[in-house]
């Protein structure tokens, strides 16, 4: 049997709760006893807090539903510039993923609207 992609929904950081707390307050211990949390992260028995830039970043990843979407995935209507091959530079509009891992999209050439097949390296958000 061929090997197939499968998606499937799982945590991106199992077991850790992010939740905005001063460094020196004293409800670690309750957080660290909280079911489900295995501790707060610390270095050297000093707990770290994460920056907040970071979880940003992490947030403008997420879409409206809240899932985490990998920088180069793609879904149906984003703009992609192409980057390699015959059509490099022009823009097109992400149309279907196929299950080989290609991506569809909708290119104009001279007025007309073609479906091509793209592979996800040869393209950038546009």
């Amino acid at each position: 049997m061929a090997q197939q992609f499968r998606t499937e929904l799982r945590p991106l950081f199992p077991g850790y709760l992010f939740v905005g707390l001063q460094a020196q307050a004293p409800y670690w211990r309750t957080l660290n006893s909280t079911h489900g949390v295995s501790r707060g992260v610390s270095l050297d028995g000093t707990y770290r807090p994460v920056p907040e830039t970071l979880i940003a970043q992490l947030q403008t990843q997420c879409d409206d539903a809240g899932v985490f979407r990998a920088q180069d995935s793609y879904t149906s209507g984003d703009l992609v510039e192409i980057q390699r091959g015959p059509f490099a530079s022009f823009l097109a509009e992400v149309v279907d993923m196929a299950p080989d891992q290609r991506i569809w999209v909708l290119i104009d050439l001279m007025g007309q609207k073609s479906r091509i097949a793209m592979d996800p390296q040869d393209l950038r958000r546009a």
